[in-house]
């Protein structure tokens, strides 16, 4: 879990452990209050509410900010044909299409297998297309340019306890 998460995960509980929820107890155990006194109560909690849910959005912004700078070097890596680069971020078992050839190779398997790819067709760039997030996963799609021709490129991102990992690559002609 990253420290972010934890950070996030923190901001919520004592946010509405001790925001929220103080100001209902405080209305249950004290029924004889006025009304007025009640809206006082629920303003305070929508004011406390207003900490969790902004802790909520921007964790969510982070995740999704990391995982593209992920793709971004990624992108990078590929687009100088720097294997060792690609491979830091690789799960330690990994999907991999190369040119309509589809395998799953373990961390090792799959770098040799890269570099037998840029021996073979030298990086001339990589330009970075789209990125996005589907159920906490990411994605990016972009162009690896090469002595052989253009290749599109998807690599699939999965969030685990340990940070971003690639889980799947595809280049394809």
């Amino acid at each position: 879990m990253t420290a972010v998460s934890i950070v996030a995960i923190c901001l919520l509980f004592f946010g509405w452990k001790y925001g929220v929820a103080a100001g209902g107890l405080a209305y249950l155990l004290n029924p004889s209050r006025t009304l007025e006194g009640y809206r006082v109560e629920v303003s305070r909690m929508k004011n406390y509410l207003k900490i969790p849910l902004l802790s909520l959005f921007l964790v969510l912004i982070m995740t999704g900010a990391y995982a593209q700078g992920v793709a971004e070097n990624i992108g990078s890596a590929l687009g100088n044909g720097n294997v060792g680069g690609v491979v830091r971020y690789f799960d330690n078992a990994v999907s991999m299409t190369i040119s309509g050839s589809q395998f799953t190779y373990s961390r090792s398997q799959a770098e040799m297998v890269l570099k037998d790819f840029f021996a073979q067709h030298t990086a001339k760039g990589f330009s970075l297309e789209h990125t996005g997030n589907n159920n906490g996963n990411s994605y990016a799609i972009g162009t690896l340019n090469t002595a052989n021709g253009s290749y599109r490129v998807y690599v699939a991102i999965k969030q685990k306890e340990n940070g971003n990992i690639v889980q799947e690559i595809r280049i394809e002609k």
